[in-house]
Formats: structure tokens, sequence, C-alpha cells
């Protein structure tokens, strides 16, 4: 069988095309032939796609992804309106894999992306937990993150043991989330209060217009941190997780198992570049400033100071006024001894006294000189 770069050589021969031409655009098709199986040998090492998966991404170069643009870290919009975060660094490698363009879509929130995706809008999730409820438009990767769900309230809320503990509370949860679904499906008794983020959460939370609020420890930490938000604890663990997969339209189902061949082809070593990137962001936002506390601190050891030596004065003084007082009363003893023994000389008479349990008899100078 004659290649396509043969025949297109073959073809300017019979024109009678000058040589030279002939030779250069041979040569020309021959590198870009070369080029291009390269390429494609690279892919297939990478990622083993089989012929009809290598044939639908041809007929579909541009994948169209609903995005997360407030949920830092794990998926949000920099200050620059670009794509950023752990989900984006993902996209990014799988792009690079496959040789394809995900283009990110232009929602307001996560309900309205979620949204699109159900009208078929959009092609896939970045990172989505599967419910019930998503099931009946999207099938999904593995679990490519996963971090555990827990009860944030203020300071002054003791250690919840059990979720529900929150029954009939006000519970803030992320509109069109996972959560949002399981905890209506499974928490009927909670009073939801939808937000469109976790900062917005966080906020009702301190503000008293939710009792709690539950979210995924991760985006819910790095933002207390990001923000400066204070008087906020984690009271108690709920038995959810945030297990996120790549979510994709009903329509392709193909392209589930394209995109999971190609998270299976991501290298230890590229999962611990990501999680070492995004997992120390909770760190470098904000410089806490010592110095007052150090002053204060110093003030109190310098109080507990003084309180301590006024108060070793007080018994060192305590102790010499008994030691002071037990001295008159031995000296007032000894002058009422002396005195009655020298009433006994002049009266001639003595004194003695018995002592029963020990039977012991004592008795005065005097009576002893009688």
């Amino acid at each position: 069988m004659i290649s396509p770069v043969e025949y297109t050589c073959i073809s300017y021969m019979k024109l009678k095309t000058p040589i030279l031409l002939t030779l250069i655009t041979c040569i020309l098709l021959y590198s870009y032939s070369v080029h291009s199986n390269t390429i494609i040998r690279d892919i297939e090492s990478a990622v083993p796609l089989s012929a009809e998966e290598r044939a639908w991404l041809s007929e579909h170069p541009v994948i169209r992804l609903g995005n997360s643009t407030d949920w830092e870290p794990v998926g949000f919009l920099n200050s620059s309106g670009t794509y950023s975060g752990i989900a984006a660094d993902y996209m990014k490698i799988i792009e690079d894999l496959l040789q394809i363009n995900i283009e990110p879509s232009k929602h307001e929130n996560w309900h309205e992306t979620v949204d699109a995706a159900r009208k078929g809008q959009v092609d896939i999730l970045d990172a989505v937990a599967s419910t019930k409820q998503r099931r009946e438009f999207l099938m999904f990767t593995e679990p490519y993150l996963s971090y555990p769900v827990e009860i944030f309230t203020s300071q002054t809320v003791p250690y919840l043991a059990n979720i529900s503990e929150l029954d009939d509370h006000r519970v803030a949860v992320i509109k069109g989330s996972a959560l949002h679904d399981i905890l209506k499906n499974n928490h009927p008794e909670f009073t939801l209060l939808p937000v469109n983020n976790a900062k917005s959460g966080l906020f009702a939370l301190k503000n008293g217009d939710a009792n709690a609020f539950i979210g995924d420890l991760l985006t819910t930490s790095h933002i207390v941190s990001l923000n400066g938000i204070t008087g906020i604890k984690v009271a108690g663990e709920t038995p959810y997780n945030y297990n996120l997969s790549i979510g994709v339209n009903k329509n392709h189902p193909i392209l589930v198992s394209i995109l999971q061949k190609a998270l299976d082809a991501i290298t230890e070593e590229q999962h611990n570049h990501i999680y070492k990137k995004w997992m120390k962001v909770d760190f470098k936002h904000r410089h806490t400033d010592y110095s007052m506390a150090n002053k204060i601190l110093v003030f109190f050891v310098f109080l507990l100071l003084v309180s301590l030596f006024w108060i070793r004065h007080r018994q060192v003084a305590n102790l010499e006024n008994e030691l002071a007082i037990r001295k008159k009363i031995e000296e007032a003893l000894r002058k009422s001894e002396n005195s009655l023994n020298e009433a006994q000389r002049i009266a001639q008479f003595g004194s003695w006294d018995w002592d029963i349990s020990n039977d012991l008899i004592s008795w005065s100078d005097e009576l002893y000189q009688i």
C-alpha cells in the first residue's frame, strides 16, 4: 500500500513539476508525517486508547468543561479571571496527555454549571461527587480527589458526637453541591440554608444566620485562613466524604473510558506536585504579628512575679508576727510561774500535781522543802 506521502510525490513527478520543488515538497511532507506519527505513538504509549477512542477524539478536539469558579483551592477563577486550582491542574495534564483542548465555561456559580451539564451545554464537570440526582444525566470516572466533610460551628458550641444533633437547626450548605443533595435526602430534619460558596456559608455562620456550616475540610480551612475568619471551629465529623470524579455527559459514554485512561496515566510524581503546590497555600496568605501578643505575655508574667513576691512577703510577715506573739506568751508564762513560786515561798506552802494517766506526781520547790 502506498502511503499518502509517496502518492503525493509520485503525483508531483507525473505533473512534471520541477525536481527541486518536488524534492522539497516530499521532504516537508515526510517530516510532517514522521512528526505526526511520533506524537500519535507518544499519546498511545502514555494513554493506551483504542482505535474507536482515538477516532472519537479526532472528531471532538474541543471538550466543553463545566468548571468550578469559586471553590478554592479545588477550582476557581484567579484575580486575572484564569481557571486555576487543583482540578485545573489535572485538566491541564489530561489536555497534554490526550492532545486535546479542554475549554472552561463561564458560569456565575456551581449551581449554574451543574444546570448547564444537565442541559447538555457542557461535556464534562471538573470535580464532582456522584449522587442519585446527578446520575440521571452524568456518568463518572473513578474519584481522583477525596476530602472529609466536617461540621463547622462557632467556638461556643460543644462537640457534636453525631450529625443528628443538628436536627431542627439552621445548616448552611453550598447550593447545588453534592452535599446539598445528600443533606436534603438523608437529613430532612435540618433547616437548610443554601449559599453560593463556602465563604458565604462561613459568614452566615459567623453572623448568626446559620447554626452550622457543613463543608469539606480542605476548602473550608483554606477559606478560613485566606479571609482571616475567627471564632469558628470544627465541632464534629460527618459520615460523608467528598469523593470527586470527572462527571461526563451521558451522551458521551466513550469519553468516560478515555478520561479514566488519562487519569490512570498520571504519574505519582505529578499527583504529589499538585498536592504540594496547593496544600501549602493555607500557610502563605496571612502573616500573624505576634509582637502585641508578646507584649501582653510579658506584662502578665510581670504581674505574676509581683503577685508571687507579695504573697511570699505576706507569708514571711505573718510568720514573724506569729513568732513575736509566741515569745510574748512564753515570757508571760515565765513571769506567772516566778510569781507563783515567790508566793508559795512567802506563805510556806507548795503545790503538787498528779498525772493519773501516766501515774506521775510532780510538786513545786516549796513543797519539796516542806
